[in-house]
């Protein structure tokens, strides 16, 4: 059954994100809200969860084959809780990252220092959570089957292939989670704000620019 509310679930951590971007005006220059298409960037999360679930589950049924040779759904299962939490946090920093990448051109590089300490503290946060909510599960359920410094061992080993074969599972939902007739005026906005673009040359022929280098990956 949770399952079954997984993408309406996704959605609403679109929202979250959101309304988060309202509440801390001073981090974003860019309205990254209006960039974004909520129902593919829900879609995509959804499809994501779903798909890295299925690949933790099935790494680490082989890994049990021998002590239980069966499907462990209950991996997947837990997974799938620990994307429903996770995620809020994860598009919190997607949008800051976004945010940081069109503004500044560099990941690293913060857009102010509520930006640096928000961004960090939740980073630092996701991560407890991956280790409390989703690593340490499956340590310990590995640890019913392997003597427990082992069973680390194959928790380990799982992660590091799931990640691995995860890298691989493009759906191509990329291309249409970001609205790049938005993007592209409002980075003209925010470059002739700074003066980086004169006043004397034509909108339309930069957005369009814009548009057509950011469909062959060379945004500018």
């Amino acid at each position: 059954m949770r399952e079954a509310v997984l993408f309406p679930h996704f959605f609403l951590v679109v929202t979250v994100a959101i309304v988060f971007q309202s509440l801390f005006p001073q981090i974003f220059k860019f309205d990254i809200g209006r960039l974004v298409n909520p129902v593919y960037l829900s879609i995509g999360l959804g499809f994501q969860a779903v798909v890295f679930s299925l690949i933790l589950a099935s790494v680490s049924s082989v890994l049990l084959f021998p002590k239980k040779p069966t499907f462990h759904y209950l991996v997947a299962h837990q997974a799938i809780q620990v994307y429903a939490v996770m995620n809020f946090l994860v598009v919190i920093i997607f949008w800051i990252c976004v945010n940081r990448v069109l503004y500044a051109g560099d990941i690293k590089t913060s857009s102010s220092m509520l930006d640096l300490l928000l961004g960090g503290g939740l980073a630092i946060l996701a991560f407890y959570f991956s280790w409390r909510l989703l690593f340490r599960p499956l340590w310990n359920y590995m640890a019913r089957y392997y003597e427990k410094r082992f069973a680390l061992g194959m928790a380990v080993a799982v992660f590091s292939v799931t990640f691995w074969v995860n890298s691989y599972a493009v759906f191509g939902f990329g291309e249409l989670i970001i609205n790049e007739s938005a993007l592209c005026k409002q980075l003209y906005e925010i470059k002739r704000q700074r003066g980086e673009v004169d006043a004397s040359v034509d909108e339309q022929y930069l957005i369009r620019r814009c548009t057509a280098g950011w469909k062959t990956g060379s945004l500018q």
